[in-house]
């Protein structure tokens, strides 16, 4: 599977989630926007499409199109439903386990979670505390 086919999983998750279902129903459009938000991925709808056909036939996710017609017979197209399958749920949990090995592996220094580093005039760098006091000077 390709980083692109993960970060589109994630983005068909991640909607679902924020509306506390298992299944989402983002445009085309709010998918390809959010790819290139959260993830920095910028493609075209084919290559979207292509992507997501790959992951219905590889067992990740279940798409059911939801188009029919009124009664003066025009198309009605709303957005696609995308379920995910037990297998991307797979995909969520090692990426999951792995994230968590590396955090409890290289932990973050409390330095680098709570201080950020400024410069005075002289080009020195000041470490500045939460409380706003110098701690480190270079």
């Amino acid at each position: 599977m390709t980083s692109r086919c993960e970060a589109i999983l994630i983005t068909l998750k991640s909607v679902g989630d924020e509306y506390d279902k298992h299944y989402s129903w983002p445009s085309q459009e709010k998918i390809l926007e959010l790819l290139e938000r959260f993830h920095g991925i910028l493609v075209s709808r084919r290559t979207l499409n292509r992507d997501l056909g790959w992951l219905e036939e590889n067992g990740f996710i279940e798409r059911l199109r939801r188009h029919f017609r009124n009664r003066r017979g025009q198309l009605i197209l709303r957005s696609t439903l995308y379920f995910l399958k037990r297998k991307a749920h797979k995909v969520f949990n090692s990426l999951w386990n792995w994230l968590n090995w590396h955090h409890h592996r290289f932990p973050v220094t409390k330095m680098a979670q709570h201080e950020t580093p400024k410069r005075n005039n002289n080009s020195r760098v000041r470490w500045f505390g939460s409380n706003g006091e110098v701690i480190h000077e270079e």
